[in-house]
């Protein structure tokens, strides 16, 4: 709820916390993924759960650090204090280019995702 209320402790220090462990919710993730499609299915569900097929994996990799950066930039707009505020959003900012540039990546090297498809699944997220 951060760019709309302002920022309380317990919401900076869950979404501090959720942006530490951003590794173990790709790993729940997985594990969702697989045993909802891979436990009675094709083999081939094993291999899709760890790509970015299905685009869930970008979304859950990206939220931690989104919720971070709106909650710095409420906080930047309710006390007006840019060297501690402004900073730390910069720094949240840039998941969002590693999350975009790795999803891009990995978007590339599977042979059965085609260039076309790809492509507008990264310009609609």
């Amino acid at each position: 709820l951060a760019p709309f209320f302002p920022v309380t402790f317990p919401d900076f220090w869950i979404a501090d916390q959720l942006n530490s462990l951003v590794i173990i919710l790709l790993d729940v993730e997985y594990f969702i993924c697989y045993l909802v499609y891979g436990l009675h299915t094709s083999p081939d569900a094993f291999v899709q759960c760890g790509t970015i097929v299905y685009g869930i994996r970008p979304i859950v990799a990206v939220l931690p650090a989104w919720w971070r950066f709106a909650q710095c930039i409420r906080r930047y707009y309710d006390s007006r204090q840019a060297v501690p505020h402004l900073v730390n959003a910069g720094k949240y900012s840039t998941s969002f280019f590693v999350v975009f540039f790795s999803s891009l990546a990995t978007g590339l090297k599977a042979p059965d995702v085609s260039m076309q498809s790809y492509s507008y699944y990264i310009v609609t997220v």
